[in-house]
């Protein structure tokens, strides 16, 4: 599949009260020694090769996470220039070329049955100032339908306040990323849906179970389930 803009918007959904999975690990292990060290005059040595049966033109990333293999990837079609002075704050030609979607997180599953993304808030401020945390989090969720429910409109803000240029791609994204489902996902699924993908990377020590009792409160979002229905 071709785009010309490949984006992924954030879903607004979960309300983490608690800070516990930024206690992650603070380990300084070899692997991150040798990243620090990395420098455009560093030395790789070829270890293994592991096939990809498609097409993967340019690829601008690359990661393995277990079985999973993460790819951002570009049909480069022209190359950029660099220019004898920068221009307009730019020292090259943006060139041309074709985003290829691997995945949408949106669409293909596991990933398109739980939110990609949270809101999270200080503890101790949403236990003193509950009245602004369900205000913050309903004004969240009333643009997120916005966004649904009137995809031009939102497209056409987002060009007039300069946060984008291209209006048409602008409104490409608004309509492919489902933001009408915010009512239909389970958030508990979903921290722990992705507690124990980062438990497997070894990116949090604590259980999903932990981190859902400790460090999640769904009172704000549940009361607005009931009050901002479709």
């Amino acid at each position: 599949m071709r785009r010309r803009l490949l984006t992924f918007a954030a879903l607004t959904g979960v309300l983490l009260t608690g800070l516990t999975t930024a206690q992650a690990t603070g380990r300084d292990s070899d692997v991150t020694r040798a990243f620090q060290a990395t420098d455009r005059s560093t030395a790789w040595k070829l270890v293994q090769r592991v096939p990809l049966k498609f097409p993967t033109y340019h690829p601008q990333g690359i990661a393995l996470v277990g079985d999973l293999i993460f790819l951002s990837s570009v049909e480069v079609l022209e190359a950029p220039v660099k220019y004898p002075v920068p221009v307009d704050g730019y020292d090259r030609t943006p060139g041309k070329g074709i985003g290829h979607v691997v995945l949408n997180s949106s669409t293909d599953k596991p990933w398109s049955q739980y939110f990609c993304c949270m809101v999270i808030g200080n503890s101790e401020f949403v236990r003193r100032n509950p009245i602004a945390t369900k205000r913050a989090l309903r004004a969240l969720l009333k643009a997120t339908d916005l966004c649904a429910t009137e995809p031009m409109r939102t497209a056409q803000f987002l060009v007039d306040k300069g946060y984008v240029q291209n209006r048409d791609y602008a409104l490409q994204t608004l309509s492919d990323v489902p933001y009408g489902k915010w009512r239909d996902y389970n958030s508990e699924d979903s921290v722990r849906f992705f507690a124990l993908r980062l438990r497997e990377v070894g990116m949090v020590k604590s259980s999903p179970q932990k981190l859902i009792a400790q460090g999640t409160d769904w009172r704000f979002l549940n009361e607005l389930k009931r009050e901002l229905k479709a």
